[in-house]
């Protein structure tokens, strides 16, 4: 190909002085020539290499900084002097940021395969890390919507040591709690509950919250119609008022304005609607609430201190911040142990902030997500940054020639930081794009409870501060991968790069290309670490037994309203019912009824006193109430003594059995036959233990076992308990027939909270928390290692082309094949050493981070270490294999002669 003859019939048209016209196209002759050399290296044809080559002949800034140096009678533009501007051209910073765009555009354009991979993978980081960082500031940042959440503290109280050592407050402690006007503006109580609405679709079992008067005041919520409860309308029975949420308003009564004052019954009493709360109000503690009520006290739990069942939220008075507050609450602490020694004696009172106490473990996971994000953020701009340097590489000559016709070394740099936050900014408007979809994607997967259960997640929706915050990230990476190719540019040793056909400071160049793949190597390795804690952990997690058999166990509740039950043996009479019903259906092989399922919380708690000991030696336990069947049921074998049978009625003695550690811990292993009571029980009656059965987990797997009683449900009848059903009859099938008999048993009993055992397990916080991060921490450490993976393989493909004449040169004196091979894998595996012992350090803080997720892990988890380490080798051979190959294959002769 004559590139002379393309050169003059390009800058014909300039009318150039002849010794000029001969030097330009001379020079441009040259570099025309080495990039059609370049493209034939690469694999192109020859007529794609020439196409490559003659595109360098259309800029259009080179053609007009040499028509306005022929213009002015330049012979030789000095190096920095800039280049003058054309007649009728604009002037000025913004004329000049104006050609800089376009000229970026066209570069862009040009190169459709780069600017794919570029954009492409800008798009999944600045994507990833808008929705993740969007939820994170939701959850975790965003103000509640409470007048001065900052004031808002979740009360408690503790005892060191003991397996409820942070638990509700008794009625009589929320009292004195709300004594406390010194610290508090506000204490008010809730309990959280289910009630039965009967509407024309018949009855159905919907989430109900009582509270004290003083609980919306305290959140500073006014009503969006109607009113909210006025004061002295919680207490000892409780008004027959209701307050409804606003979805509930929506979806039930058709967002009809005149709602208030209408009726609705709840568990067959008569309640008057008189509020509705505004749209925006939530409270993520109780979430999925639907009607709101006054707390109701009877005068058991009026006077009962030993009995905790309520819940506590306090709004601090402005100047006294948590800590004051804790320390003054220790005198009230105290007072309370002098009036009820045997059940609060060394017991204290913690304040939680209510953010901290409403997104409780979820924050540790946002926390990893966040930065498992920005670690591949920064990978990504690390590959972008490689990219770039390699692509200012090969346009060493443009850049040498456009300084060497009087660009100003400012003017270059800018140029480059232009076309890299051009970059940046198409690559944040693609990932606006995949945000939305990953928002799709994370919150999708989230069950309907926990979405309702955290800080504005219910509600959430990508708006202006997703798209600030999209835009602010791509500028960041824009920043990051392009200033270090600029400044490189603003360096040029223009002898060098007429010489070699490639800019000075290579050699740096090629340090910097390598210490951005160290760091991406080490930042893998990181991710990697994180990705198999947290598969490990879960995996251990998964083998811990819960101390019954999971499977081919169906569930669900039912409760008895008290105005058609109105005594115990009513209770009892419907439970033999349900019983024999329900075990008679086809393929039920056992059936059983329990006040709270395992694994769904401790539920009740209380405290026991035995016979023959000190009165102030009194044990707080897990209390469940269970049929007969019950422990056959769910496969948990009696170890000592005997089960419940139908002889434990009312009018029998009274028996209760414990759990293993119970027995272990209180009685040395020895319970049988011993006596205690309970202050609950009108007239502390003594219950004699006459079994020992396995343990089996009530609060979640990661939980210590704790100590569980049993009582008969024919001496202490529940109005609310859960069916639990042995069959291997499909879950569906079996759910209608459960749903015929009650209905059958009775017309408006309402059967809620279908479903399988296995489905109770794997909807628990701990398990589906790390399910769910095994999942999303898994996908970016494998997105990580994959960049990664090209960023080394471009670095090492990069530095074979440029030792390509070093290569020819130990072939052409006898080197063979697989030491060239070996040379160049040495080189990508230096790299990954390095990155992975930084990696290493850095791991120490990543397990800090995560410790709060982590189960059953002890150290550094050497299995995990060992097995990243391997994995990462793997890859990294993997990317070094095919440039290698390509060395091993270079021909000397070619190799020399190219040069």
């Amino acid at each position: 190909m004559d590139w002379k003859e393309a050169v003059r019939r390009r800058i014909g048209e300039l009318d150039l002085e002849p010794w000029r016209e001969e030097e330009i196209v001379e020079e441009l002759a040259q570099d025309l020539e080495e990039r059609w050399r370049e493209a034939r290296r690469d694999g192109a044809s020859d007529e794609e290499a020439r196409r490559v080559a003659l595109a360098e002949l259309d800029d259009p800034n080179l053609v007009t900084a040499l028509a306005s140096t022929e213009r002015r009678r330049v012979p030789a533009l000095a190096p920095g002097r800039p280049i003058p501007v054309a007649s009728g051209e604009p002037a000025g910073p913004l004329a000049g940021l104006f050609y800089d765009l376009r000229y970026a555009i066209r570069s862009l354009v040009r190169s459709p395969g780069f600017a794919f991979v570029a954009l492409a993978t800008l798009a999944l980081g600045i994507g990833a890390n808008t929705a993740i960082l969007s939820l994170a500031e939701a959850v975790l940042m965003r103000p509640l919507p409470y007048s001065d959440p900052e004031r808002l503290v979740h009360l408690f109280e503790t005892k060191p040591g003991e397996d409820f050592s942070r638990r509700e407050a008794s009625y009589p402690d929320y009292r004195d709690w709300d004594a406390r006007s010194d610290l508090f503006e506000f204490v008010a109580g809730y309990n959280g509950g289910s009630v039965t609405l009967v509407a024309d679709a018949g009855a159905e079992r919907v989430r109900a919250l009582e509270v004290t008067d003083d609980f919306f005041p305290m959140l500073g919520v006014e009503a969006a119609q109607g009113r909210l409860f006025a004061p002295g309308e919680s207490g000892a029975d409780g008004k027959a008022v209701a307050v409804l949420t606003w979805s509930s308003w929506q979806r039930r009564f058709g967002g009809d304005p005149g709602v208030v004052g209408r009726q609705v019954t709840l568990n067959e009493r008569p309640y008057s609607i008189v509020g509705v709360l505004p749209r925006d109000f939530s409270f993520p503690l109780r979430g999925d609430t639907e009607i709101w009520l006054p707390l109701s006290v009877d005068e058991r739990r009026r006077e009962a201190r030993s009995w905790h069942w309520l819940d506590a939220i306090g709004r601090l008075r402005e100047g006294v911040d948590r800590e004051q507050a804790e320390k003054a609450l220790a005198a009230t602490a105290a007072h309370i142990a002098e009036l009820d020694p045997q059940w609060h004696d060394g017991h204290g009172i913690t304040l939680v902030p209510l953010r901290d106490e409403m997104v409780g473990n979820v924050r540790g996971a946002i926390l990893a997500l966040a930065v498992t994000a920005v670690s591949v953020l920064l990978i990504v701009c690390s590959n972008i940054a490689n990219l770039l340097l390699v692509r200012s590489a090969g346009r060493g000559r443009e850049l040498a020639l456009r300084a060497a016709l009087g660009a100003d070394r400012g003017r270059l740099v800018r140029q480059l930081l232009t076309e890299g936050m051009l970059l940046a900014l198409l690559g944040g408007l693609g990932g606006l794009l995949v945000a939305r979809a990953a928002t799709v994607l994370l919150l999708g997967h989230l069950p309907s409870r926990w979405l309702a259960r955290l800080p504005h997640l219910e509600s959430f929706a990508l708006d202006g501060r997703t798209l600030v915050l999209a835009f602010a990230l791509a500028g960041f990476t824009g920043l990051i991968f392009t200033v270090a190719p600029a400044l490189r540019a603003g360096r040029l040793d223009l002898t060098a790069a007429f010489q070699r056909g490639r800019g000075a400071g290579s050699e740096d160049r090629g340090r910097l290309r390598r210490a951005f793949v160290v760091t991406e190597i080490a930042l893998s390795f990181v991710l990697l670490i994180a990705a198999g804690l947290v598969t490990r952990s879960f995996v251990e997690l998964m083998q811990v037994s819960p101390g019954f058999e999971v499977d081919d166990l169906t569930t669900a509740r039912v409760s008895l309203p008290s105005a058609r039950y109105q005594d115990d043996e009513e209770l009892r009479a419907f439970h033999r019912r349900l019983l024999d019903e329900v075990g008679a259906l086809s393929g039920v092989e056992g059936v059983a009824t329990v006040s709270q399922l395992p694994l769904t919380g401790r539920g009740d708690t209380g405290g026991f006193k035995v016979r023959g000991r000190p009165e102030d030696e009194r044990t707080e336990v897990n209390i469940r109430t269970v049929s007969a069947s019950y422990f056959e049921v769910l496969g948990l074998p009696l170890l000592r003594g005997r089960l419940f049978g139908s002889g434990d009625r009312v009018d029998s003695p009274l028996v209760v059995l414990v759990n293993e550690t119970l027995a272990r811990r209180v009685f040395a292993g020895d319970a049988l036959g011993e006596r205690i009571s309970f202050n609950f029980f009108e007239g502390e009656p003594w219950w004699e233990i006459v079994g020992v059965v396995a343990d089996e987990r009530v609060g979640s797997l990661d939980q210590d076992v704790t100590p569980v009683l049993y009582f008969p449900y024919l001496q202490t009848p529940n109005r609310s308990d859960s069916l639990v059903v042995r069959s291997a009859v499909d879950p569906s099938i079996l759910a209608r027939q459960l749903r015929t008999t009650v209905r059958d048993l009775d017309p408006q009993l309402p059967l809620y909270g279908m479903s399988t055992l296995r489905e109770v397990v794997d909807d628990s916080m701990p398990v589906f928390l790390r399910r769910y991060l095994t999942w999303l921490i898994g996908g970016f450490s494998a997105l990580a290692a994959v960049l990664a993976a090209l960023g080394l393989y471009g670095v090492t493909a990069y530095s074979v082309l440029e030792r390509r004449r070093e290569i020819g040169v130990r072939m052409a004196l006898g080197a063979d094949p697989g030491r060239i091979v070996s040379m160049v894998i040495s080189q990508g595996t230096r790299l990954a050493v390095v990155g992975i012992a930084l990696g290493l350090a850095a791991s120490v803080a990543v397990r800090q981070l995560l410790s709060s997720l982590l189960f059953g892990i002890e150290g550094a988890d050497l299995l995990v270490h060992v097995g990243v380490a391997g994995l990462l080798a793997m890859v990294v051979l993997a990317a070094c294999a095919l440039p290698a190959g390509r060395a091993a294959r270079i021909d000397p002769a070619v190799a020399l002669d190219s040069e």
